[in-house]
């Protein structure tokens, strides 16, 4: 069974304005055949966790995501109608924000939230098995 990997690299603000510079330093030398940069080292950290899967033939997937989502796109990133969201965030199981009226969650929550049942969807998958196995009812 093959099971992709999910990992947030969730960059810091200083992360972000050095990725920044870094980009346009690589848009002004597009036309080179091989780029010789100085990174620094807080941003190295990010491409010393890309440059071994790239290297081992892994794909790789990039998701943007905005810093805050409504609760519209929260459900819809979960799998879920809104109204079960809400739900969720009125009994505490995901932290949410107001701006102004309309309730707002930070991606990283939904996407800790959708990891947190991805594991325990799996957890059950397994007990399954087990169940399974102790019955006889496997091959």
């Amino acid at each position: 069974m093959t099971t992709l990997g999910v990992q947030e690299l969730k960059p810091s603000i200083k992360q972000t304005h050095q990725a920044g510079d870094l980009a346009s330093t690589l848009e002004q030398q597009s036309d080179a055949e091989m780029i010789t940069l100085r990174v620094p080292r807080e941003l190295a950290g990010l491409l010393q966790e890309l440059m071994p899967r790239v290297a081992n033939g892994e794909a790789i997937s990039f998701v943007s995501a905005p810093k805050d989502v409504t609760t519209s796109t929260a459900a819809t990133m979960l799998g879920m109608s809104r109204p079960t969201l809400m739900k969720l965030i009125k009994a505490g199981h995901i932290p949410s924000h107001k701006v102004g009226t309309h309730t707002r969650l930070t991606s990283s929550d939904v996407h800790t939230y959708r990891q947190q049942l991805l594991g325990e969807r799996r957890a059950a998958y397994e007990r399954l098995l087990q169940m399974d196995e102790e019955a006889g009812i496997t091959e």
